[in-house]
């Protein structure tokens, strides 16, 4: 590897299943969501054997979109904390929540998009 190799681990379209949501109709309904992740780092820059591994990723994911929290923004945050925590080698980190035919009164949405990038 070359000095300044540039390494991405991503995770695209963990689908789920879920009732989640501010408003009282979106908990009685179980939402489709896909949760997807980017995180960057420098290859020279981590300790020997260090890794990022794409199944903590994907559990982190899953936990935090299991929690009672019901806002979009706080899950992607509290991702992206979780990412830095567990590898604090990376440079950059983007989380992606689609929430797939959210409910809208009188409007048809193909999704809706929360992202926080770091």
């Amino acid at each position: 590897m070359q000095p300044n190799d540039l390494v991405s681990v991503s995770v695209q379209d963990l689908e789920l299943h879920l009732p989640k949501g501010m408003y009282s109709d979106e908990l009685l309904l179980e939402n489709k969501f896909k949760v997807s992740t980017i995180v960057k780092y420098h290859r020279n820059m981590i300790p020997y054997d260090s890794y990022i591994n794409y199944e903590t990723i994907v559990e982190i994911l899953n936990s935090e979109m299991y929690t009672n929290n019901q806002l979009l923004e706080t899950i992607v945050h509290n991702c992206v904390e979780k990412f830095y925590c567990e590898w604090p080698f990376i440079f950059f980190c983007k989380v992606t929540i689609k929430k797939l035919n959210p409910t809208f009164v009188g409007y048809k949405v193909g999704e809706v998009v929360v992202e926080m990038e770091r």
